[in-house]
């Protein structure tokens, strides 16, 4: 399956990070008008859901802090155009990496390659534009000292110079090398960490920053966004945000699915493990262990959005978007009738066990089998059958 990347807004100089900011009005106004002004605090912590705005959030924000421009951003002096191409000498970044000494600096081509694509990305999207899907991510000792060297470095042609940082969460206890210089920064420069685990970072690297939150995006702005730059239809583009979980980068996943083909296999497999039919069963494990890991886990993650408004259902009789002739819509309300909260509840749980099992590459087979089997032990906990799940 091929996932379509967002064509996020270009301009003849490079992408416009603004618009990249969906949701998020308020936050950036105020950020934006604290860096215009010079009242920015020099240690930024940026964090949000993942795969979500905070990385162009941050890339928007060392725009403006380059820009030599009246208005910032003004978009038309040439320290916006090289920000908007992420080529700014005094934007530096530093991201996860799969090899304790590789260097940032020497990935820099890919990196503003996938991010161009994939602004919105997680963990899992860059590690696979770099080829390095499965492998553990890393900030290591080689890289922090190299963020050391960067950030003694004087701004080369601008007022000051920005070090983004992305997923400082990774950088674990060799966070205690860069508290110094995170409490006093050189002059004329800005720290920009950008998370999806902010309890993950040291206390001591937390209580240094100034924490600003990026909040979840409601299904409506979503869908809204999906059809405006994705070139996704109405439904298509709805069915895609009810599923995302607020995560922009969910959501551009999902139009990469087929939602009536997912449907249709969740239909089979809850089916024959209501029935116990083992040979179904098998026929349904054997094709979802020939997928390719990416797609299993999209599946699964599919399958808790799906859950998650199930559940949802229950205490809300109409969901946004619900117009009456959306297919997941009736698919959600008739499961919504069909299973009662502790079973949906038991399942997804089972379904998030799955999912962690994938992605530390378990035995896919066994995986499923076992999931299969437990599903089919939850739908029987109820007495009344199960009539609406075909």
């Amino acid at each position: 399956m091929v996932t379509p990347k967002i064509n996020a807004p270009q301009q003849a100089s490079g992408t416009d990070w603004q618009e990249l900011l969906v949701g998020q009005d308020d936050l950036w106004a105020g950020l934006r008008d604290a860096a215009a002004a010079g009242t920015l605090p020099h240690l930024i912590l940026l964090a949000g859901l993942p795969g979500n705005v905070q990385l162009p959030m941050a890339v928007a924000l060392a725009q403006v802090l380059l820009c030599s421009g009246g208005h910032k951003p003004c978009g038309g002096c040439n320290h916006c155009r090289l920000v908007q191409k992420l080529v700014h000498p005094d934007l530096h970044f530093s991201f996860p990496l799969a090899k304790s000494k590789e260097l940032c600096v020497n990935h820099y081509a890919k990196w503003r390659s996938v991010l161009q694509k994939t602004p919105f990305m997680d963990l899992p999207d860059w590690f696979a534009g770099l080829g390095e899907e499965g492998t553990q991510a890393n900030i290591a000792v080689a890289e922090v000292q190299s963020i050391l060297e960067r950030l003694l470095l004087r701004p080369f042609n601008a007022a000051c110079k920005v070090m983004l940082i992305w997923l400082p969460e990774y950088l674990g206890k060799e966070s205690n090398r860069l508290l110094k210089i995170f409490e006093e920064a050189p002059q004329h420069t800005f720290i920009l960490l950008v998370t999806s685990n902010p309890d993950a970072l040291l206390s001591t690297v937390r209580s240094r920053a100034q924490l600003f939150r990026v909040k979840a995006v409601s299904p409506e702005t979503i869908a809204t966004y999906l059809q405006t730059h994705a070139g996704a239809e109405q439904d298509a583009a709805w069915q895609a945000a009810l599923l995302a979980d607020g995560k922009l980068q969910n959501a551009l996943n999902l139009l990469g699915t087929r939602s009536t083909d997912m449907m249709d296999r969740l239909r089979q497999l809850f089916i024959a493990a209501y029935q116990y039919n083992p040979l179904e069963i098998s026929e349904w494990v054997e094709w979802f262990s020939k997928l390719h890991r990416e797609d299993q886990k999209q599946f699964i993650q599919w399958m808790l959005g799906l859950l998650s408004f199930v559940l949802r259902r229950k205490y809300a009789p109409v969901l946004a978007g619900d117009d009456g002739g959306n297919a997941l819509h009736q698919y959600i309300g008739k499961l919504a009738v069909s299973l009662n909260t502790r079973q949906a509840e038991v399942i997804s749980d089972a379904a998030n066990d799955c999912l962690d099992g994938i992605q530390q590459n378990a035995n896919v087979r066994l995986l499923m089998t076992d999931f299969s089997i437990a599903l089919s032990h939850t739908l029987k906990r109820k007495h009344e059958q199960l009539t609406n799940i075909n």
